[in-house]
């Protein structure tokens, strides 16, 4: 499915379900192939020079007008933020719509059904939708990501654990998939964060990852 402009959906009804979880800075899961997650750093470990959140010893608070990275990505991470020590904790998301439009190879395609599953623990997304094409053709799909694999499924989870159903490797469809993943309002500041750190730590508090007067991040991609 390719989508036209940075959206992939024009004028769709959206239910959106937002999943508050304990955000694991371990990931046990496996992935399709074996792939394992990068290990992030020792759970409580706060890098040289960064702010503690209020669990570590006093919360973090930018300064009024602040424009450094650290104030810049906190306050980026606001409404994300939960608990004592101020950690991201949206681990899932799901989106749902039975309207709208989106396009599929190009085309415009009238939405009938859309399911969009993501997962940051595993850096996976699921996108299951059905349309109609202006000459009345039906299309559905289910378009799966996790980590560096990507495939197509004809029922929601074929061939994973028993599950039935067929299931088609897409092996040039990963980075545009991932991008879909990193490119919602919720992903782009994860992604943005993880830009400023050795290893991606699901969960992070921005003022315990950034040091203080940064004012730019690494120049690598540790998410692609």
């Amino acid at each position: 499915m390719k989508f036209g402009g940075s959206n992939r959906w024009t004028g769709a009804a959206i239910a959106f379900v937002l999943v508050i979880g304990a955000a694991s800075t371990t990931h046990a899961q496996a992935r399709a192939g074996g792939a394992q997650a990068p290990a992030g750093p020792a759970a409580g470990a706060a890098p040289a020079g960064g702010a503690q959140g209020r669990g570590g010893g006093g919360a973090y608070t930018p300064a009024p007008g602040a424009k450094d990275l650290r104030a810049g990505m906190f306050n980026w991470h606001q409404g994300m933020l939960k608990g004592a020590d101020e950690r991201d904790m949206v681990a899932t998301l799901e989106y749902q719509a039975r309207s709208g439009t989106i396009q599929v190879d190009g085309q415009p395609c009238t939405l009938t059904r859309l399911r969009e599953s993501t997962n940051y623990q595993t850096f996976s997304q699921r996108v299951d939708y059905s349309c109609t094409r202006p000459n009345g053709q039906m299309v559905s799909n289910i378009e799966v990501v996790s980590w560096h694999y990507a495939w197509n499924e004809d029922t929601r989870g074929a061939e994973i654990g028993g599950h039935k159903g067929k299931a088609a490797a897409m092996p040039a469809t990963v980075q545009e998939r991932l991008i879909r993943i990193w490119a919602n309002p919720q992903g782009v500041a994860k992604a943005a964060l993880a830009g400023t750190m050795n290893e991606w730590r699901l969960g992070a508090n921005p003022s315990t990852v950034i040091p203080e007067g940064v004012t730019k991040g690494r120049q690598h991609d540790p998410l692609l």
